[in-house]
C-alpha cells in the first residue's frame, strides 16, 4: 500500500538530514518498482512527467540543498523533540538545526501521521553583537 505522506517525509529527511541524499531510480515519478522485471521499469519511455507531485517535491528540496550551504555540510543539532502522540497538541514535533561557516537553517517536522506532514525550513542567522 502507498502512503504519500510517508514518502514525502521520507524524501524531506534524506534531503535535509547529514551525508548525500540517495534516491531510488524512478522515485521522483512515482514508479512502484516490485518484483522482477517491474523493478526496472523504463524511465525514458514513460514519458518522464516534471509536473508530478513527487517530482516537483524532489525537484524544491534539491533548490533548497543548492540554497543553502548548512543543507550540505552543516552540522547537525536537535533542538526539540516531543514524546507526545496522537492527537495531542505537540504531537510527532521534531525541530533540528543544520549550520555551517556561512549558512544556518532550522527545520521543522509534524509527523503526526493523524495529519498532513508538515515540513518548515527557516533560513536562519544570528544576530551581530558589537561591543560598541
Amino acid at each position: 500500500e502507498r502512503d504519500e505522506a510517508k514518502a514525502k517525509v521520507a524524501l524531506a529527511w534524506l534531503h535535509a538530514t547529514l551525508g548525500v541524499p540517495c534516491v531510488y531510480y524512478g522515485t521522483e515519478q512515482e514508479f512502484d518498482g516490485g518484483g522482477d522485471p517491474y523493478n526496472r521499469e523504463d524511465m525514458w519511455n514513460s514519458g518522464f512527467d516534471t509536473t508530478g507531485e513527487t517530482f516537483k517535491l524532489t525537484q524544491k528540496l534539491v533548490g533548497l540543498r543548492k540554497q543553502h550551504e548548512a543543507l550540505r555540510r552543516g552540522d547537525m543539532t536537535f533542538r526539540w523533540t516531543t514524546d507526545h502522540t496522537g492527537e495531542e497538541m505537540d504531537a510527532g514535533i521534531l525541530a533540528f538545526e543544520r549550520a555551517s561557516a556561512s549558512s544556518r537553517v532550522i527545520l521543522c517536522w509534524r509527523t503526526s501521521w493523524t495529519s498532513d506532514v508538515s515540513i518548515v525550513c527557516i533560513p536562519w542567522a544570528p544576530p551581530v553583537w558589537s561591543a560598541e
